[in-house]
């Protein structure tokens, strides 16, 4: 190109780079050349030696954080220039610029001197075109977005020629981190914010000098270069001030190094570091209790003793928040601790700079939930951690030795024990215990911990508790409630209505005693005198006694004289919805439980039960003397149906109701007894047991008032409930309990199915199908859940939806599966089984959980028959009454017709006494439905009564074992039913509302043999009648019958008699025998002795004892009926037959006791004669080979030995075995000219065994 040309037009210019450009391109796609760049590279064959300055503008603020040391003055190489052939020449400088600054203008000339030292242009009067480009020449806009070293390029085109050079420009980018040693000719680059290094505690802690420098190093980022070309500088890290234990604002020196051997040069420069967090207040680990607030105070100030953010060190520098983890996840709810969860456990606060928030660590704080007797704090260096309350089951002790309780124990407990700083587990084992397999509620035990390679001990106390306070699971989950504390409360989700114990969350004004439970409704008014402030008082009674003095509510349980008596410790316990009250008894080794809980209906559920603790067997029983006073003191009390309770109601809108069945029918408990009614007719007020001493009193429990019937009103009220006298077993209870509604009225979803009710006899063997309706759902959107349990108890749950009716309709099947083969096992008599259903509403909202009316279906299973009319009749005066008129109360199907005739003999009228005549029931509808119903007819010598009681009963016997092992009340109602007592009104013959008792007897508890004396009692109003019964117990004795062999080896198990003394057997008419007698004989033993009057075999005072013997047999126990020699031709000279076909083995058996040799003979009793010539007969032809060497002839009517034997077992000896290995047998040898007939020949042997002398 000719350099002397004008400059060309500007489209001369352009069409000219065009071309080259086109031409470029199709040199490429064609020839495939290689084209060098257009940049000219600098001449390296001038070397310059002149120190270069830089230009480094305002820059000076980039060292304000660091100190430099430079060991000596370091000479840089200055810059090479960049030209090309046509003269075109620009010397770049070092460029330095602060991060995102702008780059310098190309269109002015204080721009290009930052770029350039030196700029020629060949003809500068044509003038030159500047362009920021990448390395290739491509236009671009370069960014000083990165930190650190790049290199620009920029393209400089002289217009004149328009020849070009491409100029590359050293960059270093700098922030406030970024460091200039060496006389600005070395750049060091940390990373930072605002000039800090920033660290955390978790990086730096228990780190060495050598391994903090690493660790600046590494978070720092370090890097160093040569400003002129990046050429990397090593650097590292010589020092630090850092303190490993705290955080805090610190120095660390970095140190650069260039060149080698003598030119070697070192700098340094020191950067601020932050190690950024707080440090834990000692002692250095924290304690809350389970459930408590774990707070951290203002900025921390109750976890931190010392604060350092990125700027300073005040605490109001930065925000802290508690997170789920290391991560900083956020807790739920936010920025809260949970405590639910006892033991060890480490909390997370995230610390935050307020300024610069991307500055931010996770702080772990140790922290010990605190829990009374389960998680506690040993020596305040140890946290100690129990899985469970420290409980265990009297199962578990029994039968147990030490070391073996404590197994069991640790594996109840699993105990954990940490350092309270740094969490680490620490080895726990346990080093004492006075648990023995007799221990029963308190007993110490001794823990401990190894820290520090020394001992650490916690005595604590493990309850040693009957299985079933804790429904037989582990006390896993139970939470001590502690005094004043607010977890012994609950509340119906509704009305508002609650529960709970004293101090524990319900309060109370009149007393302070904490035993015993208090439930109000939402306004806070109970159900207990005075003022609706009283609690409930459960009179317990052991061996026929109130325990403590009398049956008043002033000996209850949750009176201030038992709080004063019943001691340390008490245990209030909460898990879920669930409550319980544990205390102790010592005098009287007796453990109360009561439990509280709300029901699914949202009835609260209240159970007392009454633990025997001591060594033997106790009789208990429980009552409650209730003075009501719910808003009023005379409030009205109305029945439940079906007996199971009542409740009280002073408005329509409020009620309290205390139900003592389930839905089916069932009594919730040992309270069997109940009496509602005035304060007085009660014995409330005078502190008398209404159902008597002895619990046989009827009440309320007895009247089959219908629903909502008024039993009380305009009186003060008050009512009793009974559980009557049981016998209880150590380690067993007494189990009292009800359920109880409280409060506002709910507005309950209806249930209602169709059919309701099924009326079938006790045979009836088909499921029951009916059909439900689902009302007053609250809303149309409404869902839930439908729960049914049928009557076996098994519990199915439906799912509901509500229609725009707000209902909901299903069919239900109730499987007869399951129910016993016979509904009804007694006759005159209507067995319940009920099916109940309880919807629950699962919506969200104001009436999440609320239930339908308790509703049942009922299945009524009928036992045809009816309770007798008793008779009285003159001695020796004919029974003329009808069948129908001694019948009353029929039990039959609903619109069932019965009918009614005598059978078997009429009473007998000439001897005075209590007899009976028997009458036959009929349904006429369904005549195979029928029954025998005994009337009492009693004979009297003397005026018949016209009027007021009548009472007969049976002096009888019995065998003491009836009466082993009952309470007293027990023995009252066996005394009644095996005396056949009845009693009643002689003008109606009704035993209703007639009360029949045992007054008095001679009769111990566990009788021995005896005559002894019983007054029975009957009550109808204030009319009462007695009558005196002998009783006579009779003890038995054993008689053993055993089934021997000759040497008195029993064949057989003996079988025992327990009869009554005096008494005779018959072994020929018990069945067990004489089938014990049938299989003996069936195994061969012969029957050779029975026992002396085997018809009557007495029953003396002594156990007795008596034989059936039995020998062995030796016998012939199979032969075979036929043998066959076959066919033989008589053609040939001699006919041999060595082995004969039989049909069945030639066996002998022998089960002798010592049994020796036996002989095996065979008698030829026929010899072979012909069918068709019987005069024809072959007498030698029959042989018996005996063994390989001897044989012998069988002639007619010899008795001829073929085998001497010895069994090695008993049983069977197979004789034919050997005949099948031709090791013996019969033979058939015979001449043909001896066979004179040609024919079948038949012949007769007997085989016979005796025994070897």
């Amino acid at each position: 190109m000719d350099n002397a040309k004008k400059k060309p037009s500007k489209m001369k210019i352009l069409c000219l780079l065009i071309g080259i450009t086109v031409f470029s391109i199709f040199s490429v796609a064609i020839l495939f050349t290689e084209t060098n760049p257009i940049l000219a590279k600098p001449e390296t064959s001038e070397k310059k030696a002149t120190k270069q300055s830089i230009d480094r503008g305002s820059d000076v603020s980039n060292t304000k954080a660091a100190t430099v040391t430079t060991t000596q003055n370091y000479t840089a190489r200055a810059l090479d220039p960049v030209e090309n052939e046509e003269g075109l020449k620009a010397t770049p400088k070092v460029l330095t610029m602060k991060q995102n600054e702008a780059f310098p203008d190309l269109n002015s000339e204080a721009g290009l001197t930052k770029l350039f030292s030196e700029r020629i242009i060949p003809h500068p009067e044509y003038g030159a075109l500047y362009e920021y480009v990448n390395a290739d020449g491509t236009p671009t806009n370069p960014s000083s977005e990165a930190i650190g070293f790049q290199t620009i390029y920029i393209e400089i085109t002289e217009n004149h020629n328009l020849t070009s050079i491409r100029v590359p420009i050293p960059l270093t980018v700098t922030d406030i981190g970024t460091s200039f040693l060496l006389d600005n000719q070395i750049a060091l680059q940390t990373d930072n914010v605002n000039g800090k290094i920033v660290l955390y505690p978790n990086e730096t802690a228990n780190k060495t000098p050598e391994q903090l420098q690493q660790l600046v190093k590494t978070k720092s980022n370090v890097h160093s270069w040569k400003v002129e070309d990046g050429t990397t500088i090593p650097v590292e890290v010589i020092s630090t001030t850092i303190t490993v234990t705290t955080v805090g604002s610190y120095k660390a020196e970095f140190e650069i190094t260039v060149g080698i051997g003598e030119e070697q040069q070192k700098a340094s420069v020191q950067k601020d570091v932050v190690v950024f967090g707080a440090d834990l207040k000692s002692p250095y680990y924290f304690s809350v209790s389970q459930n408590g607030a774990m707070s951290m105070g203002t900025d921390g100030a109750s976890i931190f003793s010392k604060y350092q953010s990125l700027n300073d060190a005040k605490a109001s520098s930065s925000t802290y928040e508690w997170v789920k983890n290391p991560a900083g996840e956020p807790t739920d709810p936010l920025n809260k601790f949970d405590t639910s969860k006892s033991g060890f456990h480490w909390g997370y606060i995230k610390m935050t700079d307020k300024t610069y928030t991307s500055v931010s660590t996770v702080i772990s704080v140790p922290i010990m939930i605190t829990q009374q007797e389960q998680s506690v704090i040993i020596g305040s260096k140890v946290g100690l951690h129990f899985n469970s309350l420290p409980t265990i089951s009297v199962s578990d002790v029994k039968g147990k030795n030490n070391s073996e309780i404590v197994e069991i124990l640790l594996g109840k407990l699993s105990p954990k024990a940490w350092e309270l700083t740094t969490g680490q587990l620490l080895d726990t084992q346990v080093t004492k215990s006075s648990i023995t397999s007799s221990s029963r509620w308190v007993n110490e035990v001794t823990i401990t911990t190894i820290l520090g390679g020394k001992p650490l001990d916690y005595k604590f106390n493990v309850l040693v508790l009957p299985d079933r306070i804790f429904d037989n699971s582990s006390s896993t989950g139970w939470n001590i409630i502690p005094n004043g504390g607010s977890g012994g409360l609950l509340a119906n989700p509704i009305n508002g209505s609650k529960a709970g114990f004293p101090n524990r969350g319900i309060s109370v004004s009149s007393f302070s005693n904490e035993l015993g439970f208090i439930i109000k409704d939402n306004a806070g008014k109970g159900y207990v005198y005075s003022g609706g402030e009283g609690k409930v008082q459960d009179v317990p009674g052991v061996d026929g006694l109130p325990l403590y003095g009398k049956w008043h509510a002033t000996s209850g349980l949750s009176t201030d004289q038992r709080n004063y008596e019943i001691g340390q410790p008490r245990y209030f316990l909460r898990k879920g919805d669930e409550l319980k009250q544990i205390f102790y008894d010592d005098k009287s080794s007796i453990l109360y439980v009561y439990s509280l809980s709300l029901s699914r209906n949202l009835n609260f559920k209240v159970q007392l039960d009454m633990y025997n603790l001591s060594q033997k067997t106790k009789n208990f029983s429980m009552l409650e003397p209730i003075d009501l006073d719910y808003l009023t003191d005379q409030v009205p009390i109305y029945a439940l149906g079906g007996n199971s309770g009542f409740y009280m109601q002073p408005s329509s809108d409020k009620r309290f109701t205390i139900r003592l069945k389930d839905s089916r029918g069932n009594w919730l408990s040992d309270y069997t007894k109940y009496i509602a009614g005035t304060f007085n007719e009660t014995g409330v007020q005078s502190g008398r047991n209404y159902f008597g001493n002895d619990f046989s009193g009827n009440g309320t429990e007895s009247k089959n008032y219908y629903q909502g019937q008024v039993i009380v009103s305009g009186w003060d009220t008050a009512y009793q409930l009974g559980a009557p006298w049981k016998q209880v077993l150590p380690d067993e209870s007494l189990n009292t309990g009800y359920e109880i509604f409280a409060g506002q009225e709910l507005p309950y979803m209806q249930i209602k199915a169709d059919p309701e009710v099924f009326n079938v006899y006790s045979d009836y063997v088909n499921d029951f199908d009916t059909s439900y309706k689902l009302s007053q759902i609250p809303t149309t959107t409404d869902h839930g859940t439908v729960y049914v349990t049928y009557p076996t108890g098994d519990e199915v749950m439906m799912p509901f939806f509500s229609n725009s009716q707000k209902e909901f309709d299903s069919p239900l099947t109730i499987p007869r599966t399951g129910l016993p083969e016979k509904l009804n096992e007694e006759p005159g008599t209507i067995k319940r089984y009920d099916t109940s259903l309880l919807a629950i509403n699962e919506s969200d909202g104001p009436y999440k959980g609320l239930p339908s009316q308790d509703y049942t279906v009922k299945i009524n299973a009928y036992n045809l028959g009816a309770k007798p009319i008793p008779q009285i009749i003159k001695k020796g005066t004919a029974f003329t009454k009808k069948a129908s008129e001694v019948i009353q109360d029929a039990v039959i199907l609903p619109d069932h017709t019965a009918s009614y005739e005598y059978e078997g003999a009429m009473p007998d009228t000439s001897v005075t006494g209590l007899t009976s005549v028997m009458v036959r029931m009929t349904d006429t509808n369904k005549p195979d439905k029928t029954t025998l119903i005994k009337v009492p007819v009693q004979v009297i010598d003397g005026t018949l009564p016209s009027k007021g009681l009548y009472i007969a009963a049976n002096d009888f016997s019995s065998r003491p074992e009836a009466f082993q092992d009952l309470a007293e009340s027990e023995v009252n109602q066996l005394i009644l039913k095996k005396s056949e007592a009845v009693a009643w009104e002689v003008a109606t013959g009704s035993s209703k509302d007639v009360t029949l008792s045992v007054e008095s007897k001679t009769l111990p508890l566990n009788p021995g043999q005896g005559s002894y004396k019983a007054t029975l009692k009957a009550v109808r109003g204030s009319e009462t009648v007695k009558k005196t019964i002998t009783i006579d117990i009779q003890s038995n004795q054993k008689v053993n019958v055993e089934f021997v062999d000759e040497t008195g080896e029993a064949l057989h198990d003996k079988i025992t008699f327990d009869k009554v003394i005096g008494t005779t057997i018959d072994l020929t008419k018990e069945t067990e025998v004489q089938k014990v007698l049938e299989s003996i004989q069936a195994k061969n033993y012969q029957l050779v002795k029975k026992p002396d009057n085997e018809t009557a075999i007495p029953v003396i005072s002594e156990e007795s004892t008596v034989q059936y013997q039995f020998k062995g047999m030796l016998f012939v126990q199979s032969s075979p009926t036929f043998l066959n020699f076959g066919r033989k031709t008589l053609g040939i000279p001699f006919i041999k037959v060595e082995k004969a076909k039989y049909d069945k083995p030639l066996i002998v058996w022998d089960n002798r006791k010592n049994s020796g040799k036996w002989d095996l003979t065979a008698t030829l009793k026929k010899p072979l004669t012909s069918q068709e010539d019987s005069s024809k007969v072959l007498p030698f032809a029959i042989r018996y080979k005996i063994n390989e060497t001897d044989t012998v002839v069988l002639e007619e009517n010899v008795t001829q030995s073929v085998a001497e034997k010895e069994h090695k077992l008993e049983g069977q000896y197979n004789i034919s075995d050997e005949w099948d290995k031709n090791e013996s047998g019969l033979l058939l040898e015979v001449p043909s000219g001896e066979v004179l007939q040609a024919g079948g020949y038949r012949a007769t042997i007997l085989w016979q065994v005796e025994q070897t002398p």
